[in-house]
């Protein structure tokens, strides 16, 4: 069993974005999905293979916030 860290006031001891970013898991893909959609809203007016290539690598950045987020290894 993990020791629960109790921080004093204002103070950020024991805090850790990785925690965060997996206890609001869904929260933060929201957001990403939000990002990217705005991104390809604003490549429209480019060539077709510029806007496939921001797909790609919103696939990609997708599949490594999936990867970090859900693949936590078990102490």
């Amino acid at each position: 069993m993990t020791e629960i860290i109790v921080s004093k006031r204002f103070s950020f001891k024991g805090w850790s974005i990785k925690t965060w970013m997996i206890k609001n898991k869904f929260e933060v893909i929201k957001v990403a999905g939000a990002v990217v959609a705005i991104a390809i809203v604003y490549s429209a007016g480019l060539p077709a293979w510029l806007s496939g290539l921001i797909g790609l690598v919103a696939k990609f950045g997708f599949d490594s916030l999936h990867y970090f987020l859900f693949s936590i290894p078990k102490e």
